[in-house]
């Protein structure tokens, strides 16, 4: 394989990995947000509420940082032309 093409290869699937780690921030975004919404009907001492809250907001954290490492890898690639093992998905 050409050394272009495996580079394309491989922008393209960084490309991807962007694209779905940022649907999956987004949704728990959205998620994130209607969590703390009914939180504040629920009041924040109850049990449920901070449960749901605690994890909506694990999930939120754990999403924006695999989108945060998707566009890392991709942007050094891009504006570096580096190419290392962490950096394909």
């Amino acid at each position: 394989m050409c050394g272009l093409c495996e580079r394309s290869e491989i922008e393209a699937r960084l490309k991807d990995a962007v694209e779905e780690s940022k649907i999956r921030y987004e949704s728990a975004k959205v998620q994130y947000q209607r969590t703390v919404n009914q939180l504040e009907d629920l009041g924040r001492t109850h049990p449920d509420g901070a449960l749901t809250y605690r994890l909506a907001l694990r999930d939120f954290d754990h999403a924006r940082e695999s989108y945060n490492k998707a566009l890392l890898r991709f942007n050094k690639l891009i504006l570096h032309g580096e190419l290392s093992a962490e950096a394909v998905p």
